[in-house]
């Protein structure tokens, strides 16, 4: 019933957000109906690599060297992760 219905609205919510390109090269771009504010993206590991407030819809990783990162969007108090590769 009741933890049916959360769980649909959560991965919903997740699924309303695109991450692209992706692979991505330079910069990624976000993709939402949801006007997040902050980002943070980490490494496999969980170590913190980038993060910042969110100008625009575009984030630059230009720093990052190649491999599998986890970019986590976060706006008032809703949080989402989505999985990134940087080529």
């Amino acid at each position: 019933g009741v933890y049916g219905t959360i769980g649909v609205n959560e991965t919903g919510y997740n699924h309303d957000v695109q991450i692209s390109p992706n692979p991505a090269d330079n910069f990624f771009r976000i993709d939402s109906k949801i006007k997040f504010t902050d980002f943070s993206i980490c490494d496999v590991s969980g170590r913190k690599i980038l993060f910042g407030k969110i100008n625009g819809n575009n984030i630059e990783i230009n720093e990052l060297k190649p491999g599998i990162y986890f970019v986590q969007l976060s706006s008032g108090g809703k949080t989402i992760i989505k999985k990134l590769i940087k080529k």
